[in-house]
C-alpha cells in the first residue's frame, strides 16, 4: 500500500469515527443550572375576567440541579425542595412523587451546555371559559 494510500485511509478511519462519536453523543442536563427568566403568555375571553398578556420576568436566585439517579434539588433564596425528573428525547416531565402521577411534562425547546429553555402549553376551563396558558424557562450553567 502506498503511503498515499495509508493517509487516505486513514484519514477515512478518523472521519467515520469522529462522525459516529458525534451522532451518539447527547447534551446531558445533569448538572447545577441558573433560571435565568419566565416567561408566561395567558390568552382569555375577555368575558372571563382574566387577564390576557405576555410577560418576562428575570430571576435571580433559583437553581435547579438535575442529578444523575433522576431526581432533582430546586433552590430559591436558600429555601430548597426535592423532586424527582424523567428526559425521554426532547421531553422532559417534573414530579413530585417517583410514581409521576402528578408529574408536569416540558418540551425542551433548545440545549447547549451552556443554556436551555424549556417550554410548556396548557389550555384549563375556568368558568366556562377556555384559558390557554403557554410558559418558558430559561437556564443557564
Amino acid at each position: 500500500m502506498s503511503i498515499k494510500n495509508s493517509f487516505l485511509a486513514l484519514f477515512l478511519f478518523i472521519s467515520v469515527t469522529q462522525f459516529a462519536c458525534k451522532k451518539d453523543s447527547e447534551t446531558s442536563i445533569v448538572g447545577k443550572w441558573t433560571v435565568e427568566s419566565l416567561r408566561t403568555k395567558t390568552s382569555a375571553p375577555a368575558a372571563s375576567g382574566i387577564p390576557s398578556g405576555d410577560e418576562t420576568e428575570s430571576l435571580s436566585g433559583q437553581t435547579v440541579e438535575f442529578r444523575s439517579d433522576g431526581s432533582y434539588q430546586s433552590c430559591e433564596n436558600g429555601d430548597c425542595s426535592n423532586g424527582y425528573y424523567q428526559k425521554s428525547g426532547n421531553i422532559i416531565k417534573f414530579s413530585d412523587t417517583q410514581d409521576f402521577a402528578d408529574a408536569e411534562s416540558f418540551t425542551i425547546q433548545s440545549l447547549t451546555n451552556k443554556n436551555m429553555v424549556l417550554y410548556s402549553k396548557s389550555t384549563e376551563t375556568i368558568g366556562g371559559y377556555v384559558i390557554n396558558m403557554e410558559l418558558w424557562i430559561n437556564l443557564r450553567r
